[in-house]
């Protein structure tokens, strides 16, 4: 949990680039970067990583039509394995998962994305790829995807958030059931620029692999047991939370819903932190919400400092909305 990697996008004079670095250093107390590895210009960026539950090893997605993907041995730059991920003009893939509990010391992930979902397995030392089945469920964008806790059995069960907020379940490579779990939510601007529903965007397995926690665009938090290995509508745990706005106002005289757009688990603990499509970052606990960090969710176009007091300044953006904060500490007044 305290090493980070970061894509970058090409710019004028080079191609993009991938940088991990040690979150623990900082910049005044000692060198965080660990490992930077450069991409040609053709590859135009990188959309996606993920990282191994191991940690050797980092899956990078470019840009490029066929969003090619790369299996990394990120300390030494080295190359271990490489595929097309799915052809179409960027941005096609959302997202990697990988398989904590593949046996054998071989390795699995899963990438996904504009209607597809595909496997991706370690033999010897090559990487295969297998487009996984939507079958008779229908066949929409993959927002996010999470391996269940294994099975009595053996079996590990891959469930997959997509638009209408519904959860696949997949079998190996075939989906044998939807859940409804999160309302598609409010329609925004996509990737391609197209208007989308981003539906059920986030979710993550707790450390104890007995909870299943999502996170949709209707600003709901809901929990799911998963402790047999399992998903159904009975799975459901207790009420939805619900995560409101942070600021006033509507829209049209309705209230938009905060779409959730990330979400991680305190170990051992009922904390978590959500990240919002409005940048906001909030701390969820038992008895409620509160914000950690206020953010701007488009463009900032200007700034005004305050003319008599000197920590306090206004920034609007592209998102219709001007917000007041204190300098000295840091918070949105």
């Amino acid at each position: 949990r305290t090493i980070v990697a970061r894509g970058q996008v090409t710019s004028h004079d080079e191609g993009p680039v991938i940088c991990v670095w040690d979150a623990r250093v900082g910049s005044f107390d000692g060198e965080p970067e660990l490992a930077r590895i450069p991409f040609e210009k053709s590859s135009r960026g990188i959309c996606a990583l993920g990282f191994s539950y191991c940690g050797t090893m980092l899956t990078s997605v470019e840009m490029d039509n066929p969003h090619t993907v790369t299996v990394w041995d990120w300390r030494r730059g080295k190359k271990l394995g490489e595929g097309r991920g799915f052809n179409g003009e960027p941005i096609q893939v959302f997202g990697v998962e990988w398989n904590p509990y593949a046996v054998d010391g071989s390795g699995e992930f899963i990438t996904y994305g504009r209607k597809h979902i595909k496997k991706w397995s370690e033999a010897g030392r090559a990487w295969s790829s297998a487009s996984m089945s939507f079958g008779k469920q229908k066949m929409q964008n993959v927002h996010s995807v999470v391996y269940l806790p294994r099975k009595a059995s053996g079996t590990v069960l891959v469930a997959a958030g997509c638009s209408d907020g519904a959860i696949l379940v997949f079998k190996e490579r075939n989906a044998i059931k939807s859940i409804a779990a999160h309302a598609a939510g409010p329609q925004v601007i996509g990737e391609g620029g197209t208007k989308t529903y981003t539906g059920l965007r986030c979710m993550t397995v707790t450390e104890d692999e007995r909870t299943l926690v999502t996170g949709g665009a209707d600003g709901m938090v809901v929990r799911w047991d998963v402790a047999d290995g399992g998903l159904s509508e009975e799975s459901r745990l207790g009420e939805p939370l619900a995560v409101s706005p942070p600021y006033a106002g509507s829209s049209g005289g309705k209230q938009r819903p905060t779409a959730l757009r990330a979400l991680d688990c305190k170990p051992e603990s009922d904390t978590m932190v959500i990240g919002t499509g409005g940048c906001d970052i909030f701390e969820a606990t038992p008895s409620g919400c509160e914000v950690l960090i206020f953010g701007h969710n488009a463009d900032l176009y200007f700034i005004a400092w305050h003319p008599t007091k000197p920590d306090v300044f206004a920034t609007a953006c592209e998102s219709a909305r001007v917000s007041i904060w204190d300098a000295g500490s840091r918070d949105m007044s």
